[in-house]
């Protein structure tokens, strides 16, 4: 069915959440690059910010479990299989400072996530919230966010965390790695099955995490909503006056 899209003679153009998916699109139904286009998602910088009020900071990882200044790791999504979560679980014990994990969102074998961090004597450094839905404001508590996708499309969670000041740890596996800026480089994983590679590299961005919120800030207003707006527009306006030139060249 999505290839017969593709091949319709009504198809003007492909609009890809990221280059990741541009070249599988390219690859997968034989698409010139003349008729994909990237467009990268957009974050909502009104509702995701960082916290300025260190009693509401505090307040947040409370809830978390955190009393001191022990790190806070934020996981936020749902399909922990595709996400990574278990080789995040499995890398944690080689995670230092005391760190803790914080899981939100929803999945059917989550009992089996607990399980295993339990079985790996983390049961008081993983703690899963479910789902809920004041991810921004739990957002402004955390101190680094952990997106360590198998496949991911885009991955907008990162974005949110990085406009909330939370620098966020990826993998090359993931759309928004593309995004990310210079300084949040040494933290896109190549193998995200490597429980060694991501304990580096979450270790690293931890150890980092405080001198980053302004870097993350700034990262994460460059792509707003408004942006992606105006940059869809010119793709839509370019398709169009393509289809009106072809359909006047002779013999159309």
């Amino acid at each position: 069915v999505e290839r017969r899209g593709f091949e319709s003679p009504r198809f003007r153009r492909a609009i890809a959440v990221s280059n990741l998916v541009r070249d599988d699109l390219m690859q997968t139904f034989a698409l010139t690059p003349a008729q994909t286009v990237t467009l990268y998602n957009g974050v909502e910088l009104d509702r995701y910010f960082p916290e300025s009020e260190a009693s509401a900071r505090d307040e947040i990882r409370r809830e978390f479990g955190v009393r001191d200044a022990r790190p806070a790791v934020m996981f936020v999504g749902n399909g922990f299989a595709r996400k990574g979560l278990r080789f995040l679980i499995e890398a944690w014990p080689a995670i230092g400072g005391g760190a803790r994990l914080i899981v939100v969102g929803a999945d059917r074998a989550a009992p089996s996530y607990e399980r295993l961090a339990r079985r790996l004597g983390l049961g008081d450094r993983v703690k899963f919230l479910g789902r809920r839905a004041d991810v921004e404001r739990l957002m402004r508590g955390a101190d680094a966010l952990a997106l360590p996708s198998l496949f991911e499309p885009f991955g907008n969670v990162a974005l949110e965390a990085m406009a909330s000041g939370v620098p966020a740890l990826t993998t090359r596996l993931c759309g928004v790695a593309e995004v990310m800026p210079e300084a949040l480089r040494g933290y896109i994983v190549n193998d995200p099955t490597n429980r060694t590679e991501l304990a580096a590299r979450m270790n690293a961005l931890i150890e980092a995490a405080s001198s980053l919120k302004a870097t993350a800030r700034a990262a994460a207003e460059q792509y707003t909503w408004e942006r992606h707006a105006h940059e869809l527009l010119a793709i839509v306006e370019a398709a169009a006056d393509r289809k009106s030139s072809a359909s006047h060249e002779p013999g159309r």
